[in-house]
């Protein structure tokens, strides 16, 4: 049940960050700061979802010039959610070291 939850929730995520990534243009808008934040859950929900990504993504940065938005989003953003992921994880687990998730499959 659970495993199906997760799936789930991975993707409607995928599918909102669809939206946000065909209104993403070469600026730092919160679109990006939406698009970013929506993916990084994804990839800490399951540690998959970035395998379909990183192609859409290159081909955003590489036509439309984006870089330095998903760059800028990447500090800013995805870190933040990361690191707070990781300690929510970390306290749930009741853990004296940090809980990486998906440590065995990176």
């Amino acid at each position: 049940m659970i495993r199906t939850f997760t799936n789930s929730l991975e993707q409607m995520f995928s599918v909102v960050s669809m939206f946000f990534y065909l209104e993403q243009k070469d600026k730092f808008t919160k679109n990006t700061v939406i698009l970013t934040a929506l993916i990084s859950i994804s990839f800490m929900v399951r540690n998959t979802s970035p395998v379909g990504w990183l192609p859409l993504l290159a081909i955003k940065v590489l036509r439309e010039g984006s870089l330095v938005p998903f760059l800028i989003s990447g500090v800013f953003v995805a870190l933040p959610i990361l690191l707070l992921l990781v300690s929510i994880d970390t306290y749930m687990y009741g853990a004296d070291e940090l809980v990486i998730t998906g440590w065995n499959f990176i």
